[in-house]
């Protein structure tokens, strides 16, 4: 029974599955083998050991290398010397022969040969495109410009102008009603001027959008065509032929091509023209002509008289698979184009296809013999994971001598002159194409991720059985969905309905809805599920056509999310409640039902309400991690707090205040500290750091929590303990500290900002390896380097350069009553005594928030409006709310993993969650001397805006 069939069987058909009670989600059994031979269980086991722990579901953006890939690579540069294929010694030779083996090998694995096709390589398929878009040969009328006038109501007038006098010539225009688009309109015009088309379908990645500069500079004409219009615009062989036909046998007769067809015989294109204006008129004494009457002028001709071999080359550029939806594009429009079953291919010209394959190929076969598109791009990190940047264009014979480019490198030139305009272009299409030397190392790496691809999986025909039958499961279970009052919790994004391989990739995409059906942010998705380990991908994947069709957005909606602060890649993901992009999971050929069940069962637990009453959620996770599962136990919170409000009417004081030496690690309470140019004395002042320098936060290591620092200040010590290790201690100072085992300061970056540490040596390193399990080291902020605060909104922060290795601000203030708003949102108002929930109290919320000072008397949420704060004697100006990410959602006792608070946070603050303020000293202000709880809190409240946008980029990795 093939994976098809058995989802049949196994995929839940009704609602009651996903809205039953249970903690995990109802999902079908899957088996270890699928389309491979072996166990894909044994394959991730074996070959993808360190995403233990991980589910990866963002293969469409990058999939995984193997281990044996990898290993196989690097034993093959241990055993060889390759060297710069352009000398011609034994070790070049070699690099040669292992070249030319991997182009032969990249077109058999697309069923075509060095006959047929060539090989260029570049560093992805978008440098692809460019490549194509700048070497196209790309026509104009080079008699006369063209000035285009586009009035919106539904006609397109051409004024030709002289290119010497720039007098208006005759004016000639089609006419269409709102059969045609403007876009055709202007499509038909200018097959008439002689210019060259470029044509591409709107579900294109933005590389291939982007390649309409080039072409408009070079004198193109540039057409969008929406997936929905094309069908409407193609016209068989056979149609063309008896249209002639019809046409020749009654010239005159107006009606002669739709009254010639019934009604069943009527294709999309009949019923275009039977539809458009059969009127020719005049206006200002210029003839315009009818787009119906243009057709049959043109169909009227003796075949031999429409100069389909004329000069005038034509691009049609479309996906093989959107990377937005996963619709695969069917392959036989390749074959179409080029003989001109289209109406825009109509005039005189040669239409050529560019086939953007780049998201097809990683889980899919593409076989050149039966589609040979003219020009293909792709980039093998989709296909192998490594190398990254590396891609080909792979160009059909009858093209090699089409592409021409202006510059030469070198290597791709026979001989030159520097002292004149003389240049003669090697003749290998590669040869010419491949500027300077080649990326040899990289291209041998392929063939390694070729030979591993075919031993795990036996070819790209098994790779899309399996990665398909896990979408379909995806799909189907994800359609069912619902909460407890039926409204489905998902908002799918499909062309297809999952039934068919030939049609549809492993690509999910979609939005989450809530119980009101309105849209829950992608953001909002995105944290929880770092949470989970789970890795996706939000936004609108570098596609804007096909979010715009997917998300009803007008290119009005698109430029007014622009004025409204949101660009690609940000966190912005509501405008006036609109989502602004989506959610997308896409499986590679290593995925597993395990990470399809983990997908679920999260997506169940987080985003599907079971109970009518608001905030009570799933706190356990769905699969086992290596953190535990449940923090909202009594025995396992720090302290416990009655829910009192605040009272009115008495001045708001400081309750608590917190040091944290050592970044994302454990926090000293004191009652009173002293105050440094940087924040409190010695505030995240130290850090741990993986071997490559990047910093390690609770996000990537929860048990830093569990890190205990302690400082002397008379003794001048850092102690640092941990469950189950010795005592570390340290000096405080670096002129006395193991820092100077290593003399040479290094460099980290925190929040965009490069900062300046010193390593504390090995016997620190030793140790928090040893705790944490892997390779780590503690540095200390570098005493003698300045850090700015950085662009915060406001007027003196651009003078500061006092700053620890805190994320954004010298201190985070934390206000208990937003604590206790929080906690009843999660609470839900629950009575029940056996609640989860119950063990959460206020002041283990706040140890998750990880603040330096926690002020009481101050009604929830009013610190976001403070402009300024004295405490005591000390002045500080806000700088903007914090806003939270996953971190927030580990016990600070137990480093154990839950959603919340971060799923409520997020619902009731938006999806940048912000909590807690950032403050900095006012500019010029006392910054010596200590700060004591009990002092008072003098706010400064202002009328502006509540959160400042601009600190919204940054997390709370403290």
């Amino acid at each position: 029974m093939s994976g098809f069939e058995r989802l049949a069987e196994l995929s839940p058909t009704t609602n009651n599955v996903c809205c039953s009670q249970s903690e995990d989600m109802l999902v079908p059994n899957c088996k270890e083998t699928f389309g491979y031979k072996s166990s894909i269980n044994s394959i991730k086991e074996n070959e993808f050991s360190r995403l233990k722990g991980m589910v990866y579901l963002d293969h469409a953006s990058a999939t995984l290398y193997a281990e044996s890939q990898v290993l196989n690579f690097t034993e093959d540069l241990i055993s060889n010397c390759y060297g710069n294929p352009h000398s011609r010694n034994d070790s070049s030779e070699l690099t040669e022969e292992v070249v030319q083996e991997v182009r032969s090998r990249v077109l058999q694995h697309f069923n075509t040969s060095n006959e047929e096709y060539a090989v260029v390589f570049t560093s992805g398929a978008t440098a692809a495109l460019k490549l194509v878009a700048e070497t196209f040969p790309w026509t104009r009328d080079v008699r006369r410009n063209l000035d285009v006038h586009r009035p919106t109501s539904g006609q397109v007038e051409h004024k030709i102008v002289s290119s010497k006098d720039e007098k208006q010539e005759n004016i000639e225009s089609i006419s269409f009603d709102g059969s045609l688009t403007e876009a055709e309109g202007i499509a038909l015009h200018d097959h008439i001027e002689g210019k060259s088309v470029f044509c591409y379908l709107t579900d294109n990645h933005t590389s291939v959008v982007g390649m309409r500069g080039i072409a408009t500079a070079m004198g193109a004409s540039c057409i969008p065509v929406r997936p929905e219009d094309v069908k409407k615009l193609s016209i068989s062989e056979s149609v063309l032929l008896q249209s002639h036909s019809l046409n020749q046998q009654n010239p005159h007769s107006a009606q002669a091509i739709p009254e010639a067809l019934t009604s069943d015989q009527m294709t999309p294109y009949e019923e275009l023209l039977s539809a458009t204006s059969d009127k020719a008129h005049c206006v200002d004494g210029q003839k315009m002509f009818s787009s119906r009457e243009y057709f049959r002028k043109e169909m009227s001709k003796e075949p031999a008289s429409i100069n389909w071999n004329s000069n005038t080359h034509h691009l049609f550029c479309f996906p093989a698979q959107s990377n937005f939806t996963g619709r695969k594009y069917p392959l036989n429009w390749v074959q179409a184009v080029q003989e001109n079953r289209f109406i825009w291919s109509l005039p005189p010209g040669r239409w050529h296809v560019l086939l953007d394959a780049a998201s097809l190929v990683g889980t899919s076969p593409l076989d050149l013999a039966q589609y040979p598109a003219d020009l293909v791009t792709i980039s093998f990190y989709k296909i192998f994971g490594f190398p990254t940047g590396l891609g080909a264009l792979l160009v059909r014979r009858p093209c090699w001598s089409l592409l021409q480019k202006a510059y030469f490198g070198g290597g791709t030139v026979a001989a030159y002159l520097p002292s004149h305009d003389f240049c003669v272009a090697r003749e290998s299409l590669s040869d010419r194409m491949e500027d300077g030397t080649i990326p040899f190392i990289d291209i041998i790496a392929l063939r390694h991720g070729f030979n591993t691809l075919d031993k795990l999986t036996g070819g790209m025909e098994n790779v899309m059985s399996h990665t398909f039958y896990l979408a379909q499961l995806i799909y189907s279970s994800l359609k069912h969905l619902c909460h407890y009052n039926t409204q489905s919790a998902i908002k799918l994004y499909a062309d297809t309905d999952y039934s068919d391989p030939s049609t549809q990739g492993p690509i999910v995409a979609f939005n989450v809805l809530d119980p009101k059906g309105k849209v829950v942010g992608f953001s909002q998705v995105e944290k929880l599920a770092k949470l989970y380990g789970i890795q996706l991908r939000t936004g609108c994947f570098c596609n804007t056509g096909a979010c715009q069709a997917q998300l009803g957005l007008s290119d009005c909606d698109i430029k007014n999310n622009l004025e409204a602060g949101h660009v690609c890649g940000d966190l912005v993901d509501l405008v006036n409640g609109r989502p602004t992009g989506a959610v997308r999971i896409s499986l590679g050929y290593m995925s597993t039902c395990e990470d399809a069940h983990a997908f679920l069962n999260f997506m169940a637990n987080c985003f599907v309400t079971r109970s009518q009453r608001a905030g009570v959620v799933s706190t356990t996770l769905p699969y086992t991690r290596p953190f535990g599962s449940n923090d909202l136990d009594s025995s396992q919170t720090e302290t416990s707090m009655s829910f009192q409000k605040p009272q009115k009417n008495t001045r708001p004081i400081l309750t608590n205040i917190f040091v944290y030496p050592i970044k994302s690690c454990a926090p000293i309470e004191v009652h009173h500290w002293p105050v440094g140019p940087r924040g409190l004395l010695y505030d995240r002042t130290w850090m741990a750091v993986c071997d490559d320098g990047s910093v390690l936060g609770q996000g990537r290591e929860p048990r830093l929590c569990l890190v205990q620092p302690e400082l002397d200040l008379h003794k001048r010590l850092l102690a640092v303990q941990a469950p189950g290790m010795r005592s570390l201690v340290l000096p405080l100072d670096q002129s006395e500290s193991r820092c100077n085992e290593s003399s040479q300061a290094c460099r980290s970056r925190i929040c965009k900002d490069r900062v300046t540490w010193m390593d504390c040596g090995k016997e620190a390193a030793d140790w928090l390896s040893e705790f944490l399990g892997r390779s780590s080291r503690l540095v200390q902020q570098d005493q003698d380097s300045d850090r700015n605060v950085g662009a915060l909104p406001c007027a003196d922060s651009s003078r500061i350069k006092n700053l620890s290795l805190a994320n954004k601000a010298q201190y985070l203030l934390l206000n208990r009553a937003s604590a206790i708003s929080l906690l009843q949102q999660i609470h839900g108002w629950d009575t029940d005594e056996q609640s989860p929930q119950k063990g959460f109290t206020a002041e283990a919320l706040l140890s998750r928030f990880r603040g330096n000072f926690i002020v009481d008397e101050v009604p929830a949420f009013e610190e976001d409006s403070w402009k300024a704060v004295d405490i005591g004697s000390f002045k500080f100006q806000m700088t903007g709310g914090c806003t939270r990410c996953h971190m927030i959602c580990i016990n600070q006792v137990t480093a154990q993993r839950t959603s919340e608070p971060l799923k409520t946070l997020m619902s009731i603050r938006g999806s940048q969650a912000t909590f807690g303020v950032y403050l900095l000293h006012t500019s010029g202000a006392n910054t010596s001397g200590e700060l004591h709880t009990g002092a008072i809190v003098n706010p400064h409240s202002s009328q502006d805006e509540a959160t400042d946008k601009s600190s919204a980029f940054c997390n709370d990795e403290q």
